[in-house]
Formats: C-alpha cells, structure tokens, sequence
C-alpha cells in the first residue's frame, strides 16, 4: 500500500503513525490554504521541501500543474513520462522576487493510488467497525468528491455513510421510534436517499402508533402532527382503498412498506395516518351511537376513505330514533326542529332533520329521479346543505347517467362534466389539459364541443342552420372535406345549458 492510503486507513481505525509520517504528503486543498497565509505574509515560506498529493492537469517537459492548485511546479531537468496522473510532488516553495509569482522547484515526483482505489483499500479494512468509522470514510470521500468535482468518488460517500446508518440502525433497539427519528434526522445531514429516510421514519410512526391506542387524546392529536410533517401523502385522501396492498401491510407492515415504490409508499403513509385519525375520532362516539351522525361527519371530512363506516354511524344514531322519526310527516318535522330551535338546541335540530332526510333517501327507489331531485332540494331549504344535495344528485347519476333532469340539475348547480366525472367550476378551470384539447389540436370533433371548440377545430363551416322547439335550440353546421365527403355537426342546447354543445358527429359518403 502506498504511503497516502497508509496514512488515512490508519487515521481512520485510529492507529498510532510517527510524528514525520504525519507531514509527508498534503492535499491540494491545504496546500491552497498554506499559498494563501504566505502571500498574506501570515507566515514565512517552509525551509525544507513540500509534498503535495494531487491530479495532474496540465504537465509538460519542464512543469506541471495539479487541478485546483494555484501554482506550478517546475522542473530543471525534464519530467518523466507518467502513467498515472494521481502523483505526489515533492519540491521547494520559492517565490519570484521581480513577480511576486509562487512556484515549486521539482525535487520528486511519485505515481500515487487513485482516490478511488484509496476508497476502496480503506472500506476493505473497515468491515463491520463501529458507525463512525463509516461516517468519516462518507466524509473524507464526499469533501474530495466535492473538491474535485468527481461524481464516482461522491457516489462512494454515499455507500459509506449508508453503510454506517446500516449499522447504526441495527444496534437501535426494536422498540425504539425516537431513537430511528433521530437518525432520519442525521441523513438529512449526509443526504442520503430519500427512501432510506421514508423507511426509517414510517418504521418509527408505526412503532408509536402502535404505542398510541392507550394515550389520551391531546397525545394522538400530537402523533398526528408529527406524522403529517415527516410522511409525505399521509393527509391527502385516496380516491380508493388499494384492498390488496392494505391486506398486505396489515400482515406484515414493514416488509411491505420496504419493498413498495414511492406511489405505493404514500398510500400505505396515508393507511397507517389514517388509521390513527379514526381512533381520534370515534373516541368521541357515545356508547348508543346517539351522535353519530356528528361523528360521521367528522369521518366524511377528514378520512372520506371511511364514508361507508361513517353511514353504519348514520345508521346506528337512526336506531335509536328510527320509531319515532320515521313517523313524521314534513310539518310535523319542521315543527319538532323548531322547537329544538326555541330551546337554543339547532344541532338537536339538525340532526332530526338529516335523520329524517337519510330515512327517506333509504326509501328511495334507485330510479326515482323526481324523489332525487325533491329530495336534494330538501337538503338545500332544510339543512342548507347543497354540497350534500349535489353529493346526492352525483350519485344519482352515476346510477343512472342518462337522466336528463340530474345532468341538467348539476349543471345548474355549477358543475362541468369532464372525462366521466363531475368537477366544480374551480376543479374544471384548473384541471390539465383535457380530451376536448386533445381533439381540438387533432383537428376533430366530439361530443360536449362549444362552436367556439368547433370553430378552433375546423374553422368557419360552409353553412349553418338553426331550429328552434319548445325548451330546445338546435343547430347544424357542414364542412367540406378533402374526400369529398361532407362532416355534419349537430349542437344541441336545453333549457338549463348556458351555450350550444355538440350532440352528434355524422360524415356523408363523397359522391
């Protein structure tokens, strides 16, 4: 082993070196600094030879330079012809009197290990050492990488520090989630991969929510701070529950987490946040279900993943009051709530009158519109509740999208239907581009088009005409195309509709 790498791997295991070892050989950057202390006169010029390692950038006959050194270092007779361009270069430090220019007057060059291969004979010898070990190979690495702009060597500071998190990983014990926390915070600090840091921190969360279900409320309010601060996509709702990987990770939690991608890996975040958030809740729930229509939307609000469990609440509260609620007639109803009102109990109020909405909505048969559409409008004037009324009229459509009066009805209410779902006007003006785009940019026509997305399309049709009947404008335009043939596209706009939308798309044969 050559003399540099001695000297580290020794520094590193903490071995004893004699004192003249120890000045042999400096790096580039120190010696940078000893350049600038003696032109600032901080400290006169060394007596006895330097030796400076480093990576030949620039070499000649007569000089050579080494990269990010300051000076040259010249030879009187000539330089070698070297193999390598790692050296170590031994020379006097002189300065021209007339210039004021440094130099090193050439006694010795020595081909050197890259620092590479340094690396590599030093993590040889270090095996399984203590963690700070590693952490001082991953910085010596990474503070050379950095200097000389190298990405293999600031590669391997990363397998070192990551090696040492290994090891020190392994000697916390396996009840200790502050302990791994602290260490998600020290990868901060060495930059280590994101996912290892995930890892170390959902492994932590786990271990305290599993802790938690004892704890009082103000302690699981806390936890849940904490996670949604450190495990990205844990507040953000899932459209669905992923059954399988649920199933999954409720059977083996951290071996699922630890092969699952980043997607993967946000669900099960929100899962195991999720699952913390109903324990809040539902600690609030009375042993008879009385509130539950209030801790249901509680659920419906902040874990929406949960609305079936949240309706078996809805359900249990109508238990209780189901013989007499169900009996009511609508005046009958208005009147019980006043009164709740007179008494200065309106959540009393609420909460019969949503009862007796829900009973009637259970009534419902699936293809009642008109019971739909009454009933939504209840929703409005008795509960001032229109996000639940066009919650209703969604799901309404969903089962039966061809009814007419619902789509009219949502759009009324603001919304757009776009690629098979219903967005408010907020969630359509910002969503990415859409089909209709698509379409437009392709130079075709589908359903839903305004003539103003015709129009940016095809351009100008040859000929249009109009048809007015009672609560309906229909129009027809025609363009030539290049077969000869003819596109006919009919726009259709209802009572309810703000503008025209295209209907149909027909191509006549060319003749």
């Amino acid at each position: 082993m050559n003399r540099p790498v001695a000297f580290f791997v020794c520094c590193l295991l903490g071995l004893a070196l004699p004192r003249a070892a120890l000045a042999e050989a400096i790096s580039v950057k120190e010696f940078n600094q000893k350049l600038n202390e003696w032109k600032n006169d901080q400290k006169p010029l060394p007596v006895f030879p330097i030796t400076v390692e480093g990576r030949i950038t620039l070499s000649s006959k007569e000089r050579l330079r080494l990269m990010n050194c300051g000076v040259y270092f010249t030879s009187k007779s000539e330089i070698r012809e070297l193999a390598r361009k790692y050296v170590e270069v031994t020379g006097k430090v002189v300065v021209d009197p007339r210039t004021g220019e440094f130099s090193v007057d050439i006694s010795n060059i020595r081909e050197t290990s890259s620092d590479v291969e340094r690396y590599h004979e030093i993590r040889r010898r270090l095996r399984d050492t203590s963690p700070e070990k590693w952490f001082e190979l991953g910085r010596w690495a990474q503070e050379r990488g950095e200097f000389y702009k190298d990405h293999e060597l600031l590669a391997r500071s990363e397998d070192a520090y990551q090696r040492g998190f290994e090891i020190e990983r392994k000697a916390l014990a396996k009840d200790n989630p502050e302990g791994l926390l602290e260490l998600v915070e020290k990868a901060k600090v060495y930059r280590l991969a994101s996912s290892l840091r995930e890892e170390m921190a959902h492994e932590a969360f786990h271990l305290l929510a599993g802790r938690s279900r004892d704890q009082p409320l103000e302690a699981l309010e806390n936890l849940q701070k904490r996670m949604a601060a450190q495990l990205p996509g844990c507040t953000e709702p899932l459209s669905y529950v992923p059954r399988d990987l649920a199933d999954k990770y409720q059977s083996h939690p951290l071996e699922t987490y630890a092969s699952a991608g980043q997607i993967d890996r946000r669900k099960l975040h929100r899962l195991l946040y999720a699952d913390l958030v109903m324990r809040t809740i539902t600690r609030e729930l009375a042993a008879d279900a009385s509130n539950g229509f209030e801790i249901a939307a509680t659920i419906d609000k902040l874990v929406p993943e949960q609305h079936i469990l949240a309706e078996g609440l809805r359900d249990r509260a109508l238990a209780a009051r189901a013989s007499e609620v169900e009996k009511l007639t609508k005046s009958e109803l208005i009147e019980l709530a006043d009164q709740y009102r007179a008494r200065k109990q309106p959540r009393q109020a609420e909460h019969l009158t949503e009862s007796w909405l829900t009973l009637r909505l259970r009534g419902l048969d699936p293809d009642d519109t008109d019971g739909l559409l009454e009933l939504t409008e209840e929703y409005r004037r008795l509960l001032g509740r229109g996000d639940q009324a066009d919650r209703l009229l969604i799901e309404g459509w969903k089962r039966n999208p061809k009814a007419t009066d619902i789509i009219e009805r949502l759009q009324t209410a603001g919304y757009h239907l776009f690629e098979g779902a219903w967005l408010t006007d907020a969630e359509y003006n910002s969503r990415p581009e859409g089909q209709l785009e698509r379409a437009i940019r392709a130079g075709r026509v589908e359903p839903g088009m305004t003539p103003s997305h015709v129009r940016r399309s095809l351009g100008e049709p040859i000929s249009q005409a109009r048809a007015v009947t009672a609560g309906q404008v229909a129009e027809v335009w025609r363009y030539n195309l290049s077969d000869a043939s003819q596109l006919i596209v009919r726009f259709v706009k209802r009572a309810a509709q703000p503008e025209l939308t295209v209907a149909d798309v027909m191509q006549t044969r060319a003749r």
